[in-house]
């Protein structure tokens, strides 16, 4: 388990670690736009996204990405304007 008592580990209150040493779930969306490019840049070596854990276990992990998505149905008179989309994961 990822836990530790942070009065007895002289203070330390978080870890900041590469995304790649530890587990992350592969979810990703059905319908995005470029299928043929790995969404999760994260789990290259070269990432600047971290994740941080925390003394009780807990994994706080944003990845940096950018995904497009294709919506059916778009209105192309107010392209500009509001749309709805709906994302399959």
């Amino acid at each position: 388990a990822l836990t530790w008592d942070a009065d007895q580990a002289q203070g330390i209150s978080s870890l900041k670690v590469n995304p790649s040493q530890i587990w992350t779930p592969d979810i990703f969306p059905y319908n995005r736009f470029d299928s043929q490019n790995p969404m999760f840049s994260y789990q290259s070596d070269g990432s600047a996204s971290n994740a941080l854990i925390m003394p009780t276990g807990s994994i706080i992990f944003v990845p940096e990405t950018g995904p497009e998505f294709i919506c059916s149905n778009v209105n192309f008179d107010d392209f500009w304007g509001e749309q709805e989309c709906f994302f399959k994961f």
